[in-house]
């Protein structure tokens, strides 16, 4: 990201209705939970504010279904990198694939 100074970056991102969603290692990391019991962690290398946020989703005209957003806040100097890591648990929480 080009720019000066210090400022507020915020990475958005938005949930299929039904996801959980957990903070944890401290709010070092997200943890998302599908349906269908399958899991992922994002995490990012730097230091930053992980926060929930209950919004709609519209899948069509009129229509609004409840979901969540996952927000990392960070207060950087630009020019800076932003980088965020998707680690997927390929099976779900009984230990079936």
């Amino acid at each position: 990201i080009s720019g000066r100074g210090v400022h507020t970056l915020r990475s958005r991102i938005l949930l299929a209705p039904g996801i959980r969603v957990q903070i944890k290692d401290g709010g070092e990391s997200v943890i998302v939970q599908t349906v269908q019991g399958k899991q992922l962690k994002i995490s990012t290398e730097r230091h930053g504010r992980w926060l929930i946020e209950k919004v709609s989703y519209y899948p069509s005209y009129g229509k609004a279904v409840p979901t969540q957003r996952v927000i990392l806040e960070r207060n950087v100097k630009l020019p800076n990198q932003v980088a965020l890591l998707i680690e997927w648990q390929l099976s779900d929480d009984k230990g079936k694939d």
